[in-house]
């Protein structure tokens, strides 16, 4: 039986430090990934497996083959902002006695905040703030505050 492996994500909050429920990631093969026996199971690039956290913030990928994978988040918690950058995994054998090997990932996400005048409880703030998707909106310098209705200033 070949050597497996396992992704444990733990989402958290970039204030508080506690868990973040709701995210949705994509697992992706950053490599092509072989089984075993040499086969071809995912080329890179490949969609492997997504996930959505739960309300501790955790989520568990399949048993996995060994080799380097992609995690990129796809949907962020009401609230929070959506990660940009991918992170790498490597499932890698260890020893003849481990037949899991488990990489764990903690992910952190700054929530939105101080904004005058609009909820952060809502997805809608996102779409207001799409337009400036270059900037970094988590950093209180470079958040937009909303003059009026439909009306955003620097």
């Amino acid at each position: 039986m070949p050597v497996m492996g396992r992704i444990e994500i733990l989402k958290t909050d970039a204030t508080t430090g506690k868990g973040v429920p709701d995210t949705t990631l994509e697992i992706l093969a950053a490599e092509n990934i072989l089984s075993g026996d040499g086969t071809l199971v995912a080329k890179t690039g490949d969609g492997i497996e997504t996930l959505t956290t739960g309300k501790d913030g955790k989520a568990k990928s399949k048993e996995l083959y060994l080799g380097k994978y992609k995690i990129k988040e796809t949907k962020a918690k009401a609230g929070y902002i959506l990660k940009q950058e991918d992170y790498l995994v490597e499932l890698k054998y260890k020893d003849q006695d481990t037949p899991l090997v488990t990489e764990k990932v903690t992910i952190e996400n700054e929530p939105i905040t101080d904004i005058p005048g609009v909820s952060v409880k809502t997805g809608d703030l996102l779409e207001i703030f799409s337009v400036y998707s270059s900037m970094h909106i988590g950093r209180r310098n470079d958040l937009a505050t909303v003059e009026e209705k439909g009306s955003l200033k620097d």
